[in-house]
C-alpha cells in the first residue's frame, strides 16, 4: 500500500534528480543564443602547427517546454561540428532538433592542412534556430604556423635560421599622440632563404614595414614598427608576428610594452 509518506519520498527523489539534472545543465550552459543555452561559445585553439587537427566539446541545452531545430549555417572547409569523436559526418548545414529539457554534446573540430596559410584566424558559425539566424555566433580562433617537420623537409641541406637580438622594446612614457618608432634588426644566419611569410600586427594603430620578404643567408634586413599612440591612454602591450620559414622559428614575436600619458 502506498502511503502519503511514501508519495512524499518519491516525490522528493524525483525533483532532486531531475531539479539537479536541469540545474547542472543550467550552470554548464550559460551562454544564451535565441532560446538555447550553449556552454561555450567561442573556441581558443592557440597556435596550430599547420597538417595538425584539434578538437573542444561544447553542449547545448534546451530550457524551454516544446522542442526546438538547430541548425549550423556556416560552412568552413577546415570546421567541422560532429556528433562522435570518430564521426565522420559534418553536421554544418544539417537541421536536426534538441528535446524539451534535454541537452545534446557536439564537438568542434578544426583540421589545418599543410597548405593552409599561416597566419591568425578568426570565422564566426552562426547558429539557426526554428528558422531564424542569430547575430551572436560560435567565435573560432587560432593562429596557424608553418609546421617545423614539414618546413625540414622542404629545406633538405641546410635551413633558414632567424636570428633577432632583441625582440622586446620598453618605453617609461609616452604622451598620447606621439608615434613611437622602432627598428629591428632581422639577420639570417642559417644556409638557405629566409622567407617572412607573413607580418601581422594586434592592432591598426601599430604599422610595420621591411624592404623586401626574402633575407639571403648572412645578410641582415631592418623591420621597422610605427606605433600610433593616439587616443590610448594607460598601459599598453602590442605584439609584432612574424611567420617564417625556419624551423626552429616559423612564428617570432616582437613586444612593445609601455605606458601611454
Amino acid at each position: 500500500m502506498v502511503t502519503y509518506k511514501k508519495v512524499i519520498f518519491y516525490f522528493c527523489i524525483s525533483f532532486l534528480f531531475f531539479g539537479c539534472k536541469t540545474r547542472e545543465f543550467t550552470d554548464e550552459c550559460k551562454y544564451p543564443i535565441g532560446t538555447l543555452l550553449f556552454s561555450k561559445i567561442d573556441f581558443e585553439f592557440g597556435e596550430m602547427y599547420t597538417g595538425t587537427e584539434r578538437i573542444d566539446s561544447f553542449r547545448v541545452y534546451n530550457p524551454m517546454h516544446q522542442d526546438i531545430k538547430l541548425r549550423f549555417t556556416d560552412t568552413l572547409p577546415y570546421v567541422n561540428i560532429v556528433r562522435e569523436l570518430r564521426d565522420t559526418v559534418n553536421y554544418t548545414g544539417v537541421e536536426f532538433e534538441i528535446a524539451a529539457k534535454e541537452s545534446e554534446l557536439f564537438y568542434l573540430k578544426l583540421s589545418v592542412a599543410y597548405s593552409f596559410p599561416v597566419g591568425s584566424i578568426k570565422e564566426p558559425v552562426h547558429i539557426d534556430i526554428n528558422g531564424n539566424v542569430f547575430v551572436q555566433p560560435l567565435g573560432v580562433f587560432t593562429t596557424v604556423v608553418e609546421n617545423p617537420e614539414n618546413l625540414l623537409r622542404q629545406n633538405g641541406k641546410g635551413y633558414p635560421e632567424l636570428t633577432i637580438v632583441r625582440d622586446t622594446f620598453l618605453f617609461d612614457s609616452v604622451t598620447d599622440g606621439r608615434e613611437w618608432r622602432v627598428s629591428v634588426p632581422i639577420k639570417n644566419t642559417g644556409e638557405q632563404p629566409l622567407l617572412i611569410r607573413r607580418i601581422e600586427t594586434d592592432c591598426d594603430c601599430v604599422v610595420s614595414e621591411m624592404e623586401g620578404k626574402m633575407i639571403l643567408p648572412g645578410e641582415e634586413k631592418v623591420l621597422k614598427v610605427t606605433f600610433d599612440t593616439m587616443g590610448r591612454t594607460g598601459m599598453q602591450y602590442r605584439v609584432i608576428r612574424l611567420y617564417t620559414n625556419a624551423p626552429r622559428s616559423p612564428l617570432k614575436k616582437v613586444i612593445l610594452r609601455g605606458y601611454i600619458s
